[in-house]
């Protein structure tokens, strides 16, 4: 019996309890064509001064409750086109909170071509440690279908900055919009890859509420990705990106409030990321399986990956099983490896 191993490429990173601040359209220049997130957020479009009251009530709260080293986003608008003295106050109080011990980071999200290195300078010195850049996608055709109204070297411009002003760099992508095709993505996957933000997100694109993409879609002019489509891809990025360190931190929308009573068409599912990190790991395991010196008989799977191991609903179970390896020889370990026990074939 000979043995060999492997780890999870997935770059470790602590789960961090993220505050989320909804400020929906606030600072945006236009509406992009398939936003809706005063539906799919339910937050409606609340003044800032409620979205600063709520999060001063809601850090107090945590603080008294002996809560520590938080989050704080600020979602959902494009927070560097806010004016000023608004992103002042709403740093200043996740910053207070800083000092307190119960807040440990705070980030915002924006688009590309809403930002400069001597504001992010400014904003970093407000407290500020993450800027996330909802890009969406580097391809000129479907940045142009979708009315984004930048181009990907803006976009790749705007990751620049904010290296170079010492801020964590967040991508935001989102496949599925008009004209993309999954060439498409996948060379957007290559481009992040080569940018190295610390995390991504990826929301596939949905049709919800009343938007433009609605209408599209009504009138036949747009089909979204099909679910089984949008996991194909995904789970064949993921292994790449691991790779490559970035911490890939959402995967779909969450179930947020009111967007499942306004979601027309997509491949929106519950477990989406589950089902695309199980496929991937099943993949990375399938590729060490065929290394090994032999047949795999036997695997240890460490305990941190058992569920992903597995995939949703045990839907890997038969893919080990036809190459070789039955459920009751798959055993849970408290390592960190993934080790396979494998078996040399008589003359071989």
């Amino acid at each position: 019996m000979f043995t060999s191993s492997f780890r999870h490429p997935e770059p470790g990173y602590p789960r961090q309890k993220l505050i989320p601040v909804f400020i929906p359209f606030a600072g945006c220049p236009g509406r992009c064509i398939y936003c809706a997130q005063h539906e799919q957020t339910g937050e409606g479009s609340r003044a800032l001064g409620k979205s600063l009251d709520r999060l001063r009530a809601d850090l107090e709260s945590r603080k008294s409750r002996g809560q520590t080293d938080l989050g704080v986003a600020f979602y959902g608008g494009t927070f560097t086109a806010l004016s000023p003295s608004w992103q002042k106050r709403f740093l200043s109080l996740a910053g207070s909170y800083k000092s307190k011990g119960v807040v440990s980071h705070i980030r915002c999200s924006t688009r590309p071509d809403c930002i400069c290195a001597r504001e992010l300078m400014q904003l970093k010195e407000l407290g500020l440690d993450m800027v996330e850049l909802g890009i969406q996608s580097f391809s000129r055709k479907v940045l142009k279908a979708s009315g984004r109204g930048y181009s990907a070297r803006i976009a790749e411009k705007a990751c620049a900055t904010v290296r170079h002003s010492g801020l964590g760099l967040g991508i935001q992508l989102l496949p599925g919009l008009p004209g993309h095709s999954m060439d498409e993505f996948h060379k957007d996957i290559n481009r992040v890859c080569s940018l190295a933000p610390e995390t991504l997100r990826i929301y596939p694109c949905l049709v919800i509420g009343e938007t433009e993409l609605t209408r599209m879609w009504r009138a036949g002019c747009y089909t979204p990705w099909s679910l089984e489509k949008t996991i194909c891809a995904v789970s064949l990025a993921l292994p790449g990106l691991w790779e490559k360190k970035i911490k890939v931190i959402r995967i779909g929308l969450a179930r947020e409030n009111t967007l499942f009573e306004h979601l027309h068409a997509g491949p929106w599912h519950s477990s989406l990321g589950s089902i695309c990190r199980g496929r991937a790991l099943r993949d990375i395991v399938l590729i060490n399986m065929a290394a090994a010196p032999g047949k795999t008989e036997k695997i240890l799977v460490p305990e941190k990956y058992i569920s992903d191991f597995w995939g949703y609903k045990r839907e890997n179970r038969r893919a080990y099983q036809r190459a070789g390896v039955y459920p009751e020889k798959i055993k849970p370990h408290a390592g960190k490896d993934f080790i396979l026990f494998s078996k040399r074939e008589a003359g071989s």
